[in-house]
């Protein structure tokens, strides 16, 4: 049970960096969004020039990771699930061995009286 519980947390941790890379990626779409239309309005002011195939495949690559990172978060909850279930059971298990071991101690004490 205590590695269950070691994997819970860890996957917990997992999805949290998760939350915050989307967070970042997100922001990041922002960011290109803002820096895309102020780079072509400030095109020759220090010859900096940033296209519009440049612009739209980094947007692209964005809204790829950021798809992965959903995708990612996805299966972590998923995970967590499985894990709380599996927990669940070998709870259940555990009960009921020492139920049984109780009335197993109870029946040897019965019969030595």
């Amino acid at each position: 049970m205590r590695n269950t519980n070691k994997l819970i947390t860890d996957i917990r941790e997992q999805t949290d960096n998760l939350d915050m890379l989307l967070t970042y990626a997100s922001s990041l779409s922002s960011a290109i969004s803002v820096d895309h239309s102020e780079c072509l309005n400030a095109d020759g002011e220090g010859g900096f020039t940033y296209s519009d195939d440049i612009a739209d495949g980094l947007l692209a690559l964005n809204d790829y990771l950021i798809e992965q990172i959903k995708q990612a978060h996805r299966q972590r909850n998923k995970q967590i699930y499985e894990l709380i279930k599996a927990h669940e059971a070998q709870t259940e298990v555990l009960s009921a061995y020492k139920l049984a071991e109780c009335e197993r101690k109870a029946v040897e004490v019965a019969k030595d009286e």
